[in-house]
């Protein structure tokens, strides 16, 4: 019957006040994500996450015409739709090459 703030302790992982610099392949497409979100890819607005202002994503050619591949530093967020009217990003569906130490039971 411990509150939490008993039970907490600061975690012994430092964390950065600035991210390094991301080392993308010299083939991605790199753009930097606007105050809003969003990033500008073939004339079009592209909406992403506040959370990625001021930050350079990198696009990377799929096996499929019109669709890349937008990452964060090591990580893969989705796949960039360019064939429709408007610029859809989708799920990133398969993350097994980056299997979570999570567990949701």
């Amino acid at each position: 019957m411990d509150v939490p703030a008993s039970r907490y302790r600061p975690s012994s992982q430092g964390f950065p006040e600035v991210l390094p610099t991301p080392d993308y392949y010299q083939t991605d497409l790199v753009r930097r994500v606007r105050p809003n979100g969003c990033f500008k890819l073939h004339g079009r607005m592209v909406g992403l996450s506040q959370a990625f202002a001021g930050l350079d994503i990198a696009l990377r050619a799929t096996g499929r015409d019109g669709v890349l591949s937008l990452h964060f530093m090591r990580f893969r967020l989705g796949e960039v739709d360019i064939t429709g009217p408007e610029t859809i990003i989708g799920p990133v569906r398969d993350v097994s090459e980056h299997p979570s130490s999570i567990s949701p039971v």
